[in-house]
């Protein structure tokens, strides 16, 4: 009885390994069989099949697919050095070019870029006003010194 436990184990790891080196080929056969029944030969042959010509096509197209992407990457690289502006939709424009495909001109553009740093500046400084307000509730229990607080004044006003 163990021996045949021993075989039918034997049998479906040969099966899973031959299937999976089948499907490593690029091949869509199923190969679990032949390994089952016919062992290392199977996995031998299996093996020794050549890698399946969609597969390799594949991935000269997937690597094609890859380079042509870097290039454009480049590209887009080069116009932002070459005074070339990014529109809020995200589409590179070169220098000569005013308005971007989706309509916005390059001026509102940096019009909403100026609006938004001035956005985030207010917001930084009402941060540093709430910080302020804090510490001086800290001096006013007598958690901080009156230098500590000074000193964390002088800090987030960037005095």
């Amino acid at each position: 009885m163990g021996q045949i436990i021993i075989v039918l184990v034997y049998g479906v790891i040969m099966g899973f390994a031959t299937q999976a080196i089948i499907e490593n080929k690029g091949y869509k056969d199923n190969w679990f069989w032949w390994g089952f029944f016919f062992g290392i030969i199977a996995l031998i042959v299996a093996a020794a099949r050549p890698q399946c010509a969609a597969t390799i096509e594949m991935n000269e197209v997937l690597a094609e697919e890859r380079e042509k992407k870097n290039e454009l990457k480049r590209k887009d690289e080069r116009m932002l050095q070459e005074d070339g502006w990014k529109c809020i939709c995200g589409k590179l424009n070169a220098s000569y070019i005013g308005t971007c495909s989706c309509g916005r001109t390059r001026a509102d553009v940096e019009e909403f870029k100026k609006k938004k740093e001035q956005e985030q500046k207010q917001a930084g400084e009402s941060e540093r006003l709430k910080q302020l307000q804090q510490y001086k509730a800290l001096l006013d229990c007598g958690a901080l010194t009156e230098e500590e607080f000074a000193a964390k004044k002088k800090q987030l006003l960037n005095l």
